[in-house]
């Protein structure tokens, strides 16, 4: 009879470990599940040489509608002093709407606070050898809305059609 009780123990421990198991792969589920939720509401229609085509937003701080005032204040605050203080004029004044300026400005913003959470150092003088003189010369060289706002040109994306098993599926 012990001998039963004690297997009758293991099998009720087993099947709870197992039900914990189960609730734990299922939160895990719903969390993904909501992850790509959150990527599909992030997909955007961009106008391309052939036309538009759907795509992710790789830049989510920059659309994302939860973002608050006060954190784009926080990065236009910024970016002008930057702006100001280093005499600044090769960012356009209209950057807030080219997503891929907002995108770099706000990566080079995260890295700034970062390397100067540590007052002037070496890591401070890394960001600006590496991150903001390189970011300014790219700006430079594209040399976007010198003369008033232009649009972004049109992406340039993968065209599925040329991938090498396209012919296959289609």
């Amino acid at each position: 009879m012990s001998e039963h009780v004690d297997e009758q123990a293991v099998r009720d421990d087993a099947v709870s470990r197992l039900s914990q198991e189960v609730a734990q792969q299922s939160a895990l589920l719903s969390q993904v599940i909501e992850r790509l939720r959150q990527t599909e509401a992030r997909t955007t229609t961009v106008a391309t040489r052939g036309g538009k085509q759907e795509a992710v937003v790789l830049w989510p701080w920059s659309l994302d509608p939860d973002r608050t005032v006060e954190e784009w204040e926080r990065l236009i605050v910024w970016v002008d002093g930057m702006c100001v203080t280093h005499a600044v004029t090769a960012i356009p004044p209209c950057w807030l709407a080219h997503p891929d300026l907002v995108n770099q400005l706000e990566a080079l913003r995260c890295a700034w606070e970062i390397a100067a959470a540590n007052h002037p150092g070496p890591e401070l003088i890394a960001w600006y050898t590496y991150s903001w003189r390189p970011f300014l010369g790219y700006v430079q060289g594209v040399d976007r809305c010198r003369n008033g706002h232009q649009p972004d040109p049109p992406a340039t994306v993968t065209d599925a059609r040329f991938h090498p098993l396209a012919a296959e599926q289609g």
